[in-house]
């Protein structure tokens, strides 16, 4: 379905067909991989390989699709994801081709509690610990690069956008996913289920050596 915008035909990514592509998205560490769980129990099907597998930092999978490293190879899968939500990390969402309709929850979380949870990721992995002004360096292009991203997105015509915080999916998560399911009609998304996936002993502000949700 196209909508006219201007003097360009756009992907529709309000229709009612449902066959725009459902995009999860934030910093790394933000919550995405917990919102895809979440999607997945309720019925909106998922675009996964299961290439990097559950870890104890992820206990419940990371969702994520290889082919979103390669920004040269968008258009290849792009067809597979129709009808269903893709994790794409902040910095991808410009590489989405125009030629499809998408619907972007965006997840939000705490900066000091990212930068924590990607550092403990990093000395989980590779024994490496950051600095403090490495941190705080990070900590400056994020907020820089969050609200610039942002931008972007609102002003494509063949997106739609859902602002979500993480904190708000843990205090209030009945209704955080009806904010959701409202978003992303008429996909018919079943809520109970996704309300047993939120953990907030996976919460890694509580501690940088806990396991969080990705």
């Amino acid at each position: 379905m196209l909508k006219q915008f201007g003097c360009m035909d756009v992907p529709d990514c309000v229709g009612g067909d449902g066959s725009y592509v459902t995009v999860v998205s934030g910093l790394p560490r933000s919550g995405t991989s917990m919102m895809m769980r979440a999607l997945r129990c309720g019925g909106l099907p998922v675009l996964t390989d299961n290439v990097r597998t559950q870890d104890e930092r992820n206990p419940h999978g990371y969702f994520e699709w290889e082919a979103v490293k390669n920004r040269d190879g968008y258009q290849d899968w792009m067809d597979q994801a129709k009808g269903k939500a893709v994790k794409l990390v902040s910095r991808f969402l410009q590489h989405l081709p125009a030629t499809h309709g998408y619907r972007v929850v965006f997840m939000h979380r705490q900066l000091e509690a990212v930068i924590r949870s990607q550092g403990d990721m990093s000395r989980h992995h590779s024994g490496q610990d950051w600095s403090e002004d490495q941190g705080q360096a990070l900590a400056r292009i994020y907020a820089e690069h969050v609200p610039n991203v942002l931008r972007w997105v609102r002003a494509r015509p063949n997106m739609r956008l859902l602002e979500v915080d993480y904190d708000q999916v843990l205090r209030d998560p009945q209704a955080t996913f009806g904010a959701v399911a409202r978003f992303l009609a008429p996909v018919p998304l079943v809520i109970a289920p996704m309300l047993a996936t939120v953990d907030a002993r996976l919460n890694h502000q509580a501690s940088a050596s806990e396991r969080a949700h990705g």
